[in-house]
């Protein structure tokens, strides 16, 4: 799913959820609409960049920062 990316704090999270969560939704529906009987949401390297070593690839469901260092 494509979504808003900005460097630094946005000034309102609706520059970045409110799109990330309509953006999904309209693919599901259109997957729905269609009778796509499998869907697979991917993200980006984004939410495993901060405090990971970048150089072990690949990466797994370890891989994520952890939310308390966000």
């Amino acid at each position: 799913m494509a979504s808003p990316f900005i460097i630094g704090s946005p000034s309102d999270e609706d520059e970045l959820v409110k799109p990330a969560v309509e953006g999904t939704l309209n693919a599901l529906r259109a997957a729905h609409k269609h009778k796509v009987k499998r869907v697979v949401i991917t993200s980006s390297v984004a939410a495993v960049s901060y405090k990971v070593d970048l150089s072990k690839v690949p990466y797994n469901e370890e891989s994520w920062t952890p939310v308390e260092e966000c």
